[in-house]
């Protein structure tokens, strides 16, 4: 400890270099993620395994015990690389959307109308999870989810209507039955995995506690078959550890994939 606070106080001078100390809480940290996580989604693409929830979870939470020294080793050392201090900026920014545990989801149906296509017949729009249901144009507009649970979006169309869904091999989150469409997101991380599969582009730029959905619909009718294209904003609400205050909840931008060596 004194040996950091030292280098710390060095490296405070204008144009100090900074030490070639090691990392060895920053080792620790790579190798049990590349280990236990890297590869897996959403630490990994969409068509790969799941990382395992419980495995997760123990993983953030011994790396919360550790995160301060962590930052401090990594701001002392010349060996932090700048895709070390990448990877730990990502790594933060997954604990604290981690961290929520229950995450409330402030559901803006049918937005960014000017580049929505063949949506005038949907009369009714749900987001369900397995504490409830956000729908419009009657009902609440959000919903709880929490890690682990499954969530499924549904579009249904006009009785009326001369158009009905129908399902495309591309798209595989995507049923059709009669005038309803579904797009369901499972496994333990079902919020980032429908979140992954349908961001819109280009994705375009918005507040960093929500994030566009692009649906993509296949329609037809007797004799002519189209696309319908809609959005749903979804924004994540955490609850603030000391007041139990509802706060806005960042989106982590990206998840690491794997982490750099030393």
């Amino acid at each position: 400890m004194k040996q950091l606070v030292l280098v710390l106080l060095l490296t405070g001078c204008a144009g100090a270099p900074l030490p070639d100390l090691p990392l060895d809480g920053y080792r620790a940290v790579s190798s049990r993620f590349n280990r236990e996580l890297a590869g897996r989604f959403p630490f990994g693409s969409l068509e790969t395994p799941e990382a395992s929830l419980k495995t997760a979870g123990a993983f953030f939470h011994d790396y919360e015990s550790s995160r301060a020294a962590i930052a401090k080793e990594i701001s002392a050392s010349s060996r932090a690389t700048p895709e070390i201090r990448r990877f730990i900026a990502q790594l933060d920014e997954v604990a604290d959307f981690f961290r929520a545990g229950t995450i409330r989801i402030d559901v803006t149906f049918g937005g960014r109308p000017d580049e929505s296509r063949g949506t005038d017949q949907i009369i009714e729009w749900r987001l369900s999870s397995s504490s409830g249901v956000a729908s419009f144009p009657s009902g609440r507009h959000s919903v709880d989810w929490k890690f682990g649970d499954p969530l499924l979006l549904e579009l249904t169309w006009a009785d009326r209507s001369l158009w009905r869904p129908a399902t495309a091999p591309a798209i595989l989150d995507l049923a059709a039955d009669g005038a309803t469409a579904s797009f369901r997101g499972s496994g333990d991380w079902a919020l980032l995995r429908l979140m992954q599969a349908h961001v819109p582009s280009p994705s375009p730029a918005d507040s960093p506690t929500r994030q566009w959905v692009e649906l993509t619909v296949p329609i037809r009718s007797s004799d002519a078959a189209g696309e319908a294209r809609a959005y749903v904003g979804l924004a994540c609400l955490g609850r603030d550890l000391e007041t139990g205050e509802a706060v806005a909840l960042k989106i982590p931008s990206s998840f690491p994939r794997t982490a750099p060596q030393t």
